[in-house]
């Protein structure tokens, strides 16, 4: 059975798919987490990324700390791709996943954005360019 954590709902807004962040719309999911909790992926496939959700940028003590935040990429057997983000990876590119791996722990956004953002992570679901929504695959 999956026990889904629940959605981040905090100062900064709302980790429902689709919410409002500004002019675009969320593109995911955010699951509360705690810092430095397993993150367990639910689909079977293969690490295709380990990638960074910001771009490299040090000119401040908080865009440098957003540096270090980090994602992993499943792609599934359909081609989907499976982002989870702001984790510590523990897996590699090329490695085989199966539903109940660990793929990182939880990394620490309250160390960027103090009690305005609780820590999530954030899980999204793509098909070539186009997000689909990832409760369908939960």
């Amino acid at each position: 059975m999956l026990i889904r954590p629940k959605v981040r709902r905090d100062l900064m807004g709302s980790g429902e798919y689709g919410a409002p962040r500004g002019s675009r719309k969320h593109n995911g999911i955010d699951y509360c987490v705690a810092f430095g909790n397993e993150v367990i992926a639910h689909i079977d496939g293969v690490v295709t990324k380990i990638g960074y959700p910001y771009a490299q940028n040090f000119d401040n003590k908080k865009n440098a700390l957003k540096t270090a935040l980090r994602y992993v990429e499943i792609t599934d057997s359909k081609q989907l791709k499976h982002r989870f983000f702001y984790l510590s990876p523990s897996v590699a590119i090329g490695d085989p996943i199966d539903a109940g791996t660990v793929i990182g722990t939880q990394q620490d956004l309250k160390a960027i954005y103090g009690i305005r953002m609780k820590n999530h992570c954030h899980y999204e679901v793509m098909s070539g360019p186009n997000y689909l929504n990832p409760a369908v695959f939960l």
